[in-house]
């Protein structure tokens, strides 16, 4: 039977949140090769306390990295010895039964090698991925849309094949604040991958969309950022410019309606979206902050501490 390694990063700054994750997978045990929680808390001796509530119920292994999203993803790849392998957010859950469902779900669809399911949160509303198929291939034209960190699973061997960009990602230390998931499973797909997205199974996770009333137009500029800067680095220049035109008719009609503050998220994220797609490569950052006062878009290094060396991360 194929096994799950589950790595989970943390800042360690949301433990009630950490602890709501690891009972959600107390019932699934089964289907766990290992639970890696990658540690970037400051303090080393945090974490270890509350996963020590957990080690009779699950086989977990602690370890520690520089900060940064996608540098703690690709540290906790190297100790992952399941025969596929997933990325939770310490925040989301999974639903009863969801790792049961995938393992039947790769022994039974064989060709593919990634598997993105739903997102809700505890509602039950869409949150994460919303491609309005319930089920197709993951492809660049709608990768965007079908991928989101904790609802992918992949091989292990493949999943080792390729690294985060440590480029992007929340702690990352540039503006590219986002997008370094999507900007991964495309090249996995150049690898000749395949992908599917099925919605039939969903993990927990709670909205951060622009429309959720949990975002705010500096975090949507910074989501746009790191978006438009993934399509240009994957030559999606035409799939930038249709985002640009559904951002922009999306604010127009959030506008008629009356919502005001959602009409300045889209065009926030649209900002970000423009700017970042510009900002080509992380080597023209020092550049970029002293062109940003001229370019259509916030100052991101200058005005978001979370963009500097170090910066934490949240899902």
């Amino acid at each position: 039977m194929l096994k799950v390694s589950l790595i989970v990063a943390t800042l360690g700054e949301r433990p009630e949140d950490l602890s709501a994750l690891l009972r959600s997978l107390i019932p699934q045990v089964e289907f766990i090769r290992e639970v890696i929680v990658v540690d970037q808390h400051s303090d080393r001796d945090r974490v270890p306390v509350l996963l020590n509530q957990f080690r009779d119920a699950l086989p977990i292994l602690h370890t520690r990295s520089e900060r940064g999203l996608s540098r703690a993803r690709n540290h906790g790849l190297t100790f992952a010895k399941g025969r596929l392998v997933a990325f939770p957010d310490d925040d989301c859950l999974y639903q009863q039964g969801l790792l049961e469902w995938v393992v039947d779900w790769f022994e039974t669809n064989f060709e593919y090698d990634i598997l993105a399911v739903g997102a809700q949160d505890a509602d039950g509303v869409r949150s994460g991925n919303r491609w309005p198929q319930d089920r197709c291939d993951i492809r660049p034209i709608n990768a965007f849309r079908t991928t989101f960190s904790s609802s992918l699973f992949l091989f292990t061997d493949l999943a080792k094949s390729a690294q985060f960009d440590v480029h992007l990602g929340v702690g990352s230390g540039t503006p590219y604040g986002s997008g370094e998931e999507t900007d991964y499973v495309l090249r996995l797909l150049r690898m000749n991958a395949r992908g599917r997205f099925d919605r039939t199974r969903h993990v927990i996770h709670p909205r951060r969309d622009m429309l959720s009333g949990s975002a705010s137009a500096p975090r949507a500029e910074v989501y746009g950022f790191g978006m438009g800067h993934v399509l240009r680095i994957n030559s999606l220049r035409g799939l930038w410019m249709s985002f640009l035109a559904y951002n922009s008719a999306r604010a127009g009609l959030v506008l008629l309606r009356g919502d005001v503050k959602g009409a300045q998220l889209c065009l926030a994220q649209t900002r970000g979206l423009w700017s970042g797609f510009l900002a080509a490569v992380p080597a023209v950052l020092p550049a970029l902050a002293v062109l940003a006062p001229k370019l259509p878009s916030l100052h991101p290094v200058k005005d978001f501490p979370q963009f500097k060396s170090g910066g934490a991360h949240s899902s």
